[in-house]
């Protein structure tokens, strides 16, 4: 009776009564195939990329040391393939599991099947990637499979980590801020930074370098749980602060900026409040000032120093006058359409005025 063949990695049975004084040989060279199942190590390189009906072959041949027997198998070639490549495992009807490497050149993918082909049941091998395959040996409708498909892990202790290629960056430390926080994925898929320092949908609320947040154009900034407040910085209509929804309240201490512009230019970025002394004659002018924008303005003019107003500062004659003369006056301004400036003043203050 001949010698028969086990079905998964070819190891010889030899017959009762079969091979008399040769069976010793036969048994080492099955050790060496079980060696080489159990812990073999192959590099395999192809020649061409193979198609689907005619794919490079990945053998495990009977009673002979071949590579698709190997535990672990390293694919490369001699040079840019062109294409993706096709490997097919023989016999179709062999249980296996095995690691694979993908080490083609010209960021090539590997398609690997068992049975006849089909794309449902192949399994393609990223480039630059290792991957755990099980072969169902299930004849002509064999699958290949991922065996870690849906792995289920207590711990690891990674050197690199990447989801769906993309790498994850943070330190350990930085994720560990998440300990205390219950998410799902969908949470912490929306973990996630483009600029630094500014808000952005989606995305994470982060500080930049120099500690500051900035919210885009027209966007709200809401409180209560109701949306029951918000402020805005309100670029398209006409550059104002805008808060809604609420009552403005100033807690105590709040205290104004006080800017001395002793030359009479009057930039109101800077504040809404000014102290001004003149050391030569001057001319009122008035910059940068939005719609509905006022302020105060202690005039000091001891010396006196002569004082005039720019076309767009509106000051009665009287008014003009009287600041023209030696004393301090406390002026007011207002303006309605971020262009003109009205003042007004009061009369020349005195010690207890």
């Amino acid at each position: 009776m001949p010698s028969t063949y086990t079905t998964n990695l070819g190891i010889e049975k030899i017959a009762t009564g079969e091979q008399s004084g040769t069976w010793g040989t036969t048994t080492n060279t099955n050790l060496d195939l079980i060696d080489e199942a159990v812990n073999g190590i192959v590099t395999v390189t192809l020649a061409g990329t193979g198609t689907s009906g005619s794919p490079n072959t990945l053998a495990i041949s009977d009673g002979a040391s071949s590579d698709g027997r190997n535990k672990f198998i390293e694919f490369n070639d001699g040079g840019d393939l062109g294409g993706t490549a096709f490997v097919q495992l023989t016999p179709n009807n062999a249980e296996k599991i095995v690691h694979i490497r993908n080490s083609l050149s010209g960021s090539r993918s590997i398609l690997i099947f068992q049975g006849t082909y089909n794309a449902s049941n192949d399994f393609e091998v990223p480039n630059g990637k290792d991957v755990l395959l099980k072969f169902d040996g299930a004849g002509a409708s064999a699958t290949v499979t991922d065996v870690f498909n849906d792995l289920s892990a207590t711990g690891g202790d990674f050197t690199t980590l990447s989801i769906g290629g993309t790498a994850i960056t943070s330190t350990a430390a930085e994720l560990n801020i998440l300990d205390t926080v219950t998410a799902d994925a969908t949470d912490l898929n929306r973990t996630d930074i483009t600029t630094e320092g500014t808000v952005e949908a989606s995305k994470v609320v982060t500080a930049d370098s120099s500690g500051e947040v900035q919210m885009p154009d027209d966007k709200k900034l809401y409180f209560g749980t109701d949306d029951d407040a918000h402020i805005m910085y309100d670029e398209t209509t006409d550059d104002r602060l805008e808060i809604g929804g609420a009552s403005v309240f100033v807690e105590k201490n709040a205290h104004g900026t006080v800017t001395a512009e002793n030359d009479g230019s009057f930039d109101l970025a800077t504040g809404n409040n000014f102290t001004c002394t003149p050391t030569g004659a001057i001319d009122l002018t008035f910059t940068n000032e939005t719609t509905g924008q006022s302020g105060m303005i202690l005039l000091t003019n001891t010396t006196p120093q002569t004082i005039t107003v720019d076309a767009d500062v509106h000051l009665s004659a009287a008014d003009l006058t009287a600041i023209n003369a030696a004393g301090t006056y406390l002026m007011s301004y207002y303006s309605p359409d971020g262009t003109n400036v009205y003042l007004s003043t009061t009369p020349a203050l005195t010690e207890g005025s």
